[in-house]
C-alpha cells in the first residue's frame, strides 16, 4: 500500500446564473494506492488573498461547488488526494466567476436610426477586465439586431428602424487573460424603446400657395 498519486483532467467553471459560485471537478488518480481515496479542496482568492484555504470540508467524490465568492473574480483551486497512509498527489488550476451584468442608466434614442445606452459607471472606472455588451431585438420579425460593446460609459447602437420598438439587453463580458477567462455574465439589465419617426427627407414637393387680400393657404 501506498499514498494515492495526483488527481488529473482539473476543470473549474463558473455555473450559468451565478456570479458567485464555481464549480471544481477532477479525474480520481489512476494509482490509488490500493487503499480508499479522499480529497481536499482549497481556494484562493488571486486578488486580495495569497493563502490557500479548505472548502467544503472532504469528500470522496470528484465533484465539489464552492459558494459565497465575488463576482468576477478568478481563484487558484487546488485538490488534494490522500488515504489512510497520508497526503499523496495535488493538482492545482485556477477559474474566475462570472461577472454582473452592468447597471443601465438610460437608453435613449438620438435620432430615428441610432440608440444610445448609458452605464452608471464604466469598466475601466471599475478597474475591472470587463467589456459591456448590448444587443437591440426588434419586436416585427424579419428586421435584424443590432449590437456593440465598449468598456465606457457610453455605448451607441446604429441602423435600428424607426418607429420599431426593441428590447435592449446588456451584458458584461469578462475579458481576462486565457480563453477559459472569457466569460458572460450570470445575470442581464432589459430595456424597452420605441423608436421615433424619420424625419422628411427633404422639402414638401409641389407645394402651392393660395393668396387672398386678407390671407395665404399652402398646399
Amino acid at each position: 500500500f501506498e499514498v494515492p498519486g495526483a488527481p488529473t483532467n482539473l476543470m473549474i467553471s463558473p455555473p450559468s446564473g451565478s456570479c458567485d459560485q464555481l464549480i471544481v471537478t477532477w479525474t480520481a488518480p489512476s494509482n490509488t494506492g490500493g487503499l480508499p481515496v479522499t480529497y481536499e479542496v482549497y481556494g484562493m482568492d488571486n486578488t486580495f488573498n495569497d493563502t490557500l484555504i479548505k472548502f467544503n470540508g472532504t469528500t470522496t467524490t470528484t465533484t465539489s461547488t464552492w459558494n459565497g465568492l465575488t463576482a468576477n473574480t478568478q481563484y487558484t483551486v487546488r485538490v488534494v488526494a490522500f488515504n489512510d497512509l497520508g497526503d499523496g498527489g495535488e493538482v492545482t488550476g485556477t477559474g474566475r466567476t462570472r461577472p454582473e451584468a452592468p447597471t443601465v442608466s438610460n437608453v435613449t434614442p438620438t435620432n430615428s436610426t441610432q440608440l444610445s445606452v448609458t452605464f452608471s459607471t464604466s469598466a475601466i472606472d471599475l478597474s475591472l477586465q470587463l467589456q459591456f455588451k448590448c444587443t437591440a431585438r426588434p419586436e416585427l420579425s424579419g428586421l435584424p439586431n443590432r449590437a456593440g460593446s465598449t468598456t465606457s460609459r457610453r455605448l451607441v447602437l446604429n441602423d435600428l428602424s424607426p418607429y420599431v420598438n426593441y428590447t435592449v439587453r446588456c451584458t458584461s463580458i469578462s475579458t481576462g487573460s486565457g480563453s477559459r477567462s472569457i466569460i458572460s455574465s450570470c445575470n442581464s439589465t432589459m430595456n424597452t424603446i420605441r423608436m421615433p419617426e424619420s424625419a422628411p427627407s427633404g422639402p414638401p414637393l409641389n407645394l402651392s400657395v393660395n393668396r387672398t387680400n386678407t390671407s395665404a393657404t399652402l398646399s
